[in-house]
Parts: C-alpha cells; sequence; structure tokens
C-alpha cells in the first residue's frame, strides 16, 4: 500500500469508507487495421478479468454487455472522436462504459497508449455523451506486447471515472486531491523505481504501486482506499443518473446582427456536436450540417460550410467571418483603430515636437549670427 500523503483533501471528498458495490456495463469495441492485428477473444476476455481484478479493492466490477470486433482502417489509426461518436449511437448514458480497442491514436508518431473522458465535460457540453468512454492502444492489452498486462486500460478507466494521475507538476501543488497518495512529480516514475521519492520535503515515497501512475505494468497493482471514496463520490455527482442527448442536438442559435454585415451566430451550447457534425465526415468527405444557425459562425466559415453552400469566395475563410458581424473581429477592428489613430497623434505630436525644437534651433542660430553681426561691425568700427 502506497505510504501515507500529507492532509491533502478535496472539499468533496466524503471522510466515509465504506461504498455500495458497484457495477459497470461494457461495450467493448475493438478495431485494427487487418485481421492479424484483432484482438482475440481470451485477450478480451484477460482484459476484463484485469478490470475486475484491479477494480475489485475499491467494490467496482465491470460486466460486458455487447462488443464487436471489425476492420476499419480509418477508426484503428485515427478519428478516434468519430468513431466514438458513431458506434455510441443510441447506447450512450454516461453510465456504461465504451471501451476502444485500437491500433494507435493521435498521430502516427504519438506515444499515447490511452485516454479516459472525465465525467464533469458532460455537465460542460451535453453532446459529449456521446464520446465518453475510454479509448487504448490494443498493443496494451494482457500479452499483446513484451511487458504489457493491460494496465493502460485500467488507468484510462480510472480517469473515466474522475481520479487524477498521482504525478504533479510540482512538489507544491496539491497533487491528485486524494489525501492518501503522497505528492510525486509528474514524469519521474518509469520503470519501477522503488523508494524513489521525487518530492522529499513532502510525506511519503513516490506511489509507485498504484495504478494512476505512470509506472510500468508489472509496478502497478493498486488503488487506495481515498481513491475508492473519490471514485464512488464522483460516480454519484456525475454518473449516477443517466444522461440524455439533447432535442435537437444542435438547437438554433440566435445571430448578433448589425446593418451593413451578415448575421453573426456565437457557439453552439453543444460545441462538440457542432465541431463534428459541422464539419467534413472523414469517411464521406461530406459535411453533415451546414445550417450556419446550427453550426455557428465560425464553425460554418472555418470548417468550409460556407464554401460548401457558396457563401464565400477564393480566401473563403476570411471572406466569411469578415463579412459578418462578429463581435470579437469588431472589437479587434476597433482596437486597430484605435491603435492606428493613436500612433497618428502620437506621430504628429513628434513632428510637432521636432518642429518646434527645429524652430527653436533655428531661433538660435538666427540670434548667434545676429550676435556675430554685431560683433563684426563693433569691431570694425
Amino acid at each position: 500500500m502506497a505510504a501515507a500523503g500529507p492532509a491533502r483533501r478535496w472539499a468533496s471528498e466524503p471522510e466515509t469508507t465504506a461504498s455500495a458495490p458497484l457495477v459497470v456495463r461494457v461495450f467493448l469495441h475493438v478495431f485494427a487495421g487487418s485481421e492479424e492485428k484483432l484482438l482475440s477473444q481470451e485477450t478480451l476476455d484477460e482484459q476484463m478479468a484485469v478490470l475486475n481484478r484491479s477494480y475489485a479493492s475499491v467494490n467496482v466490477s465491470f460486466a460486458v454487455a455487447e462488443q464487436e470486433r471489425a476492420v476499419d482502417e480509418l477508426w484503428a489509426e485515427s478519428s478516434y472522436l468519430d468513431m466514438m461518436w458513431n458506434r455510441s449511437e443510441g447506447r450512450a448514458d454516461g453510465q456504461a462504459l465504451h471501451l476502444y480497442f485500437v491500433d494507435r491514436f493521435g498521430g502516427r508518431d504519438s506515444a499515447l497508449f490511452g485516454l479516459g473522458t472525465f465525467p464533469n465535460l458532460m455537465d460542460e457540453d451535453a453532446s459529449r455523451v456521446r464520446t465518453d468512454g475510454v479509448v487504448v492502444v490494443a498493443s496494451t492489452a494482457p500479452g499483446a506486447a513484451p511487458g504489457q498486462a493491460g494496465k493502460a486500460a485500467v488507468h484510462a478507466v480510472g480517469h473515466w471515472f474522475g481520479l487524477l494521475e498521482t504525478g504533479s507538476k510540482d512538489c507544491g501543488s496539491d497533487g491528485d486531491g486524494v489525501a492518501d497518495t503522497p505528492v510525486a512529480l509528474r514524469n519521474a516514475s518509469f520503470g519501477c523505481p522503488v523508494g524513489l521519492d521525487s518530492c522529499p520535503g513532502q510525506p511519503g515515497l513516490d506511489p509507485i504501486r498504484n495504478f494512476m501512475s505512470t509506472t510500468d505494468d508489472s509496478c502497478r497493482d493498486e488503488f487506495t482506499p481515498g481513491q475508492g471514496r473519490r471514485l464512488h463520490e464522483l460516480w454519484q455527482r456525475y454518473r449516477s443518473r443517466p444522461r440524455t442527448l439533447p432535442d435537437p442536438i444542435l438547437a438554433p442559435i440566435k445571430p448578433i446582427t448589425k446593418p451593413d454585415k451578415r448575421p453573426f451566430y456565437p457557439n453552439s451550447e453543444t460545441p462538440l456536436a457542432a465541431l463534428l457534425l459541422c464539419s467534413k465526415d472523414p469517411r464521406t468527405d461530406v459535411i453533415r450540417e451546414t445550417r450556419e444557425n446550427r453550426c455557428g459562425s465560425f464553425n460554418f466559415c472555418y470548417f468550409g460550410a460556407a464554401e460548401a453552400t457558396g457563401q464565400a469566395g477564393k480566401n473563403w475563410f476570411y471572406d466569411c467571418a469578415e463579412a459578418r458581424a462578429d463581435p470579437l473581429l469588431e472589437k479587434l477592428e476597433a482596437e486597430e483603430k484605435a491603435a492606428k489613430k493613436a500612433a497618428e497623434k502620437a506621430a504628429k505630436k513628434a513632428e510637432a515636437a521636432e518642429a518646434e525644437e527645429l524652430d527653436d534651433w533655428a531661433d538660435d542660430e538666427t540670434d548667434d549670427w545676429a550676435d556675430r553681426e554685431t560683433e563684426d561691425m563693433e569691431a570694425e568700427e
């Protein structure tokens, strides 16, 4: 068990230790670029066993409701948001865990092994329930590659519950907000550095055994009681009730108008839906929603809907943006005009000062000349 840390606690973390058993429904999605890369059923079963063993100490278990395995090069290597949006349709409620295995994500050179969406994001944008879930690289599944034991999924699912990594950017921070995980520096724990103390001024050694650390799979094998309490508290706050998508998912947006401009539509209240639906579908290359009063003017102009609907010229984004009553653009234009006016005023002031200085110099030169002439005349006399 990790050494006790300093008395750090989020105000919302409860003091109780008992939590009711939590059973999470799981939808498994496996996409690979070829049949050879598809995870076997045996590997998937072992991954689920790893999840259940890892979360048993915090009274959480997982039960597979459905699964799919398919060869799909697009979803296996990119476009994970579109993948999550598409495959969760009709089954997205914020309570079921959608767990995706892909060949890679984040680009070909990415070192990311997994990601889990934080539950509070659904409060900020109701459409995020469609991309709620966990994506992990298939090579992190148990036995899929040397040294891999399925702990990347355990870690990413921890984020899905709302747990943070145990590492912090500095030793003076509050870390992950859980009292019994010692403060440790982020990115200091790789491999299995037993006895590491990256923050010697803080109580406890680095929690290298914690599932939310960044150590090797062979090193990670525990959650703390505080993390268990935190997990259940976050579940009650964010996931205990089913989520539903707003209807319509892209509601009409009230425009900002100005007599000599096209209407400007602010961002949608469901920005993720607008991002995905108002840009080109990576599979069909078609923009699914082209109405500006649903997408918002920025998405409409930036992602090409304006071009697709014939409302833009050669420099379509700039033409589109400048034609609209964008308050930010107008503010920038006003600031630019004010700055230009101030610069012109300063230039005129500088010119006036220079002219005055030149006049003073000329007067001084004239006086000097007159004095010399007077002296010469007096000398001649």
